[in-house]
């Protein structure tokens, strides 16, 4: 059985709404209508008739997502965090679609609702993308890690409390560290296990708090092979997603020390091109993150797939989709995958 899996950052895939443009028509008149004295005009109903206070803030703070529930707004420090432009989105599912994938490891997506919507919504489940996991993860920015997959999915399992040892008295993991079995269509039994994550930012505000995430990163790699060494998944697995650091760094030694290898080490570009006329051009190495600060411009393979050592000769492709605008299309991050043949 041959298996094409990759990973993409979505950067801020947000499920929100606006409701001065989703609103029905009347509902949007009446907020044009709003007054100093009567401010909660725009809450009226679409009758005309005055609602009951209740009811104002359940229409101001949420709406019913497709699964009829009540989705609550989201605010992180003090801000209203909005929906990803309807542009972006669009932009994001061709790149999808044009990695050519069967299992895609996602980052930075709200919720489980914001993915199904993402897939359905933007022609995804018609492709073959029907098979969904996301678990709520640890980051207060509510940016999560998920799996979108053509195959059916077995066991998940969601390592989000998780501690290191040296930190018993935190999560380990920023987001979470998602487990999830992938199964052969035809008799339903795993042939491959995969392992999503989203380490450590390297945001930081001084050299300290730059050691202090570079201290995390190791500790969250460390954790990552404790996981695996205590609990093997009893099949070839794929470590996969945006690692925020390099793959020779020194916080991701863990992942080479217990054996992983680098399966996009050679991987080939595709898509773009990337725009001409860059001051400072792309390094001739896989990359797939573009940073532009302090006067000068970085490339990193921040993005990255490692395989374990029984995948060593089955791994027989690995690409780069390449974007074609300087800071990415639709996201800093660009799509990486690689394909597994001989499985099961």
């Amino acid at each position: 059985m041959d298996i094409r899996v990759g990973t993409f950052n979505l950067n801020n895939l947000f499920s929100r709404f606006n409701l001065y443009t989703e609103a029905d028509p009347q509902i949007r008149s009446a907020a044009e209508e709003a007054t100093e004295d009567n401010p909660r005009r725009w809450l009226a109903s679409a009758d005309g008739e005055s609602t009951e206070q209740e009811e104002l803030e359940v229409v101001s703070r949420g709406k019913i997502g497709p699964d009829g529930k009540l989705h609550w707004q989201r605010e992180f420090k003090g801000k209203l965090i909005l929906a990803k432009d309807p542009e972006a989105q669009e932009t994001l599912a061709s790149r999808i679609k044009a990695l050519d994938v069967d299992v895609l490891g996602v980052q930075e997506v709200e919720d489980l609702a914001a993915l199904e919507d993402f897939v359905s919504d933007l022609g995804l489940e018609t492709v073959g993308f029907k098979h969904l996991s996301l678990v709520e993860g640890n980051d207060p920015r509510f940016i999560d890690v998920g799996v979108v997959s053509k195959l059916p999915l077995g066991g998940v399992r969601s390592w989000r409390h998780h501690v290191h040892r040296d930190r018993p008295g935190e999560p380990a993991f920023s987001r979470d560290l998602l487990e999830v079995a992938i199964l052969n269509p035809e008799n339903r039994e795993p042939v491959l296990t995969v392992y999503v994550n989203h380490l450590k930012s390297q945001l930081a505000w001084g050299e300290d708090e730059k050691r202090k995430n570079d201290e995390r990163r190791r500790r969250q790699a460390e954790s990552i092979i404790e996981i695996i060494e205590e609990h093997p998944p009893g099949t070839p697995y794929l470590l996969l997603g945006d690692m925020n650091d390099t793959p020779e760094s020194e916080p991701l030694a863990p992942l080479l020390e217990a054996g992983l290898f680098d399966a996009l080490a050679g991987a080939e570009e595709r898509g773009g091109p990337y725009p001409p006329g860059d001051p400072t051009p792309p390094p001739d190495r896989p990359w797939t993150h573009r940073y532009r600060g302090d006067g000068k411009t970085t490339y990193e393979l921040y993005d990255q797939i490692w395989a374990s050592p029984d995948l060593q000769d089955k791994i027989t492709g690995a690409w780069i989709l390449r974007r074609t605008l300087r800071g990415g299309d639709a996201s800093d991050h660009d799509p990486a995958a690689v394909e597994i043949t001989g499985l099961g």
